[in-house]
């Protein structure tokens, strides 16, 4: 399959992807494993060091403005529980952000 027949929110992501996990290791997480928690599906997720240790950032893509700030509560509730998880998991910190466009 080539990267035209994607989707466009998964063409999106694999386009911030880049960015995003430059210099830093990528996480892969299991929807699966996620959904049996009852937790949110996460887009994109990296580990980083810094002078403090190891922190874990969770990014969640949406293509526009609006689609940021429509997200629906629950499933803001369920991203940060699944980041928080992840983070006890690794133990790290956590910080979640939204990338727009």
């Amino acid at each position: 399959m080539s990267k035209n027949t994607f989707s466009p929110g998964l063409k999106s992501e694999l386009d911030h992807s880049v960015t995003f996990h430059h210099k830093s290791i990528p996480v892969l997480v299991s929807a699966h494993l996620l959904r049996r928690r009852d937790l949110g599906q996460i887009d994109l997720a990296k580990l980083c060091r810094d002078q403090q240790g190891w922190w874990l950032e969770v990014a969640e893509v949406k293509s526009s403005i609006v689609g940021a700030h429509s997200s629906l509560k629950g499933q803001k509730v369920r991203i940060f529980r699944a980041a928080s998880f992840l983070g006890a998991i690794l133990s790290a910190r956590v910080k979640v952000t939204d990338i727009v466009g």
